[in-house]
C-alpha cells in the first residue's frame, strides 16, 4: 500500500514497534505503517478515528473501541484461508485519543500493489479473463469462509485488496465486515456505493444483509477486473458503456453470464449462497444458457434505469428510424415580413371590390322570382295563341 507523508502524532509508538507514517483513513479507522523492532517486519496498525467532539463521552469511546475487537475476532476466524491479512496482535496503549487502554490492531502488511493500481497500470482495458477468474475464485473462497463464520464483507472496493507479485489476491483492509443479524453502528455505514449492493447502501438495520448482497459486491469487483472500468453506483445500470462493451465481447460467454447473474438489481435474482457462486468460478464450470437460472439473465445495460443523469445518452430513448415525423404535422404559416405585407387599407379595398362585384351580378341579371314570372307569362302567351288559332 502507498504511504502518505503525513505523520501520525495522535498515537504513541506501541512497545516493540516503530510508527513511520499514516497510510490511509477509511472505515472510521486510521491505517498506520509500523515496523516490528524484533524482526524488522513491516506491519499495519489499525487505530480508531474518533469524533473529537465526543471524546469526553465515555459510552461513545467504549462503543467505538468495539470495532477493533470485532475485527480481531474476524481475522482470527479467517486466518486459515490465507486470503485476508493475518492478525498479529491487539495491543492496548497506555495513552491515546480516547485515554488509557487505547486499542491498536496490528495486522500483516500484505506484499504487493493495491488491486486498483495494478489494474489501472497493467490492464487498463481489463485483465485476461483467465486471470480475473483465478482471482475471483480466491475471493469466492473468502466469501464462503466469511459467511460460514457468521459475517458479511459488504464492500468490495479494489482499494481494500492487494495483488501480490505472484498474482495472488490478498484482502488487506476488512474494515467493513459486520456480523450477521446485528444492527449497524453509524461508523459502519461508510462503504463505497459502487461496490456495495443497492439494498444495503446506508442501511443500518442489518435486516437487508444477505449472502446475495455480498455476491453483488463481488460481481462489481469482477466487472472492474474484466473491463478496467470502475462500476457506477446505479441500481439498474452499474456498468459504463465501455465496461459493458468490453464484457459483452469476452471470448468466454459463460463468464459474461456469471457476471450478469451477480449484478441483478433484485437480490432474489442473484445467487442466494456463496457456495453456489463459488462453484462456477472455474474455466470448466462456467454457466451456459441451458442451465437453470441463466436462460433469461442479461447483463445490465448502461442505458437502463430511471436514474440516467443525461437522457441524451440514453439509448433506450433513441429510435433507429428516420428523424422525420411519424404522423402528419400541420405546417405553421410562414411569418410575413414588413416588406411582404400588403399596403395599409388593402384589406378593406378587397372587401369593397367583392361587394361591388356581387351588386353588379345582381343588377346585371334576373333574380330568381322575376325569372319565374317571366316564364309563366311566356307559357300563358303561347297557350292563348294556340287556342286562338284553333
Amino acid at each position: 500500500m502507498e504511504e502518505s507523508t503525513r505523520q501520525n502524532d495522535a498515537y504513541p509508538a506501541p512497545q516493540g514497534y516503530q510508527v513511520s507514517a499514516l497510510v490511509a483513513e477509511r472505515d472510521e479507522l486510521q491505517v498506520v505503517a509500523l515496523t516490528e523492532e524484533s524482526t524488522s517486519a513491516e506491519r499495519l496498525g489499525l487505530a480508531i478515528h474518533y469524533d473529537e467532539a465526543r471524546l469526553q463521552d465515555v459510552a461513545y469511546v467504549a462503543t467505538r473501541r468495539e470495532q477493533l475487537s470485532h475485527l480481531a475476532e474476524y481475522l482470527e476466524e479467517l486466518a486459515a484461508g490465507g486470503v485476508v491479512a493475518r492478525k498479529i496482535a491487539l495491543l492496548e496503549l497506555d495513552q491515546g485519543p480516547g485515554g488509557a487502554g487505547e486499542p491498536l490492531l496490528v495486522v500483516e502488511a500484505c506484499k504487493g500493489t493495491s488491486l486498483l493500481k495494478a489494474v489501472e497500470e497493467r490492464w487498463p482495458q481489463g485483465m485476461p479473463a483467465e486471470l480475473a477468474l483465478q482471482l475471483m475464485a480466491r475471493l469466492g473462497d473468502l466469501l464462503v469462509a466469511t459467511h460460514q463464520a457468521g459475517y458479511y464483507w459488504r464492500d468490495f472496493d479494489p482499494r481494500r485488496f492487494v495483488l501480490t507479485e505472484d498474482l495472488e489476491l490478498r484482502a488487506q483492509l476488512p474494515g467493513a465486515v459486520v456480523s450477521k443479524g446485528v444492527k449497524l453502528k453509524p461508523w459502519q455505514l461508510s462503504t463505497h456505493p459502487a461496490y456495495t449492493a443497492p439494498e444495503v447502501r446506508d442501511e443500518a438495520s442489518g435486516t437487508m444483509l444477505r449472502s446475495a448482497a455480498d455476491i453483488y459486491g463481488a460481481g462489481a469487483l469482477m466487472s472492474f477486473l474484466l473491463s478496467g472500468e470502475e462500476p457506477r453506483a446505479r441500481v439498474e445500470s452499474p456498468l459504463s458503456y465501455t465496461a459493458y462493451e468490453r464484457i459483452e465481447a469476452l471470448e468466454l460467454p459463460g463468464l459474461t453470464l456469471l457476471l450478469a447473474r451477480t449484478l441483478q438489481p433484485l437480490a432474489k435474482k442473484r445467487f442466494g449462497r456463496a457456495e453456489v457462486f463459488r462453484k462456477y468460478l472455474a474455466l470448466d464450470a462456467l454457466p451456459t444458457r441451458e442451465m437453470k437460472g441463466f436462460g433469461m439473465v442479461m447483463l445490465p445495460a448502461p442505458w437502463l434505469g430511471l436514474e440516467m443523469e443525461n437522457p441524451e445518452k440514453n439509448r433506450a430513448l433513441k429510435s433507429h428510424l428516420s428523424s422525420g415525423p411519424l404522423i402528419s404535422v400541420a405546417v405553421e404559416p410562414t411569418p410575413v415580413t414588413e416588406d411582404e405585407a400588403p399596403p395599409a387599407g388593402s384589406a378593406d379595398s378587397a372587401v369593397e371590390r367583392a361587394q361591388e362585384r356581387a351588386e353588379a351580378t345582381r343588377g346585371g341579371g334576373l333574380s330568381g322570382p322575376l325569372l319565374a314570372v317571366v316564364i309563366v307569362l311566356i307559357i300563358a302567351t303561347l297557350a292563348y295563341l294556340t287556342l286562338g288559332a284553333g
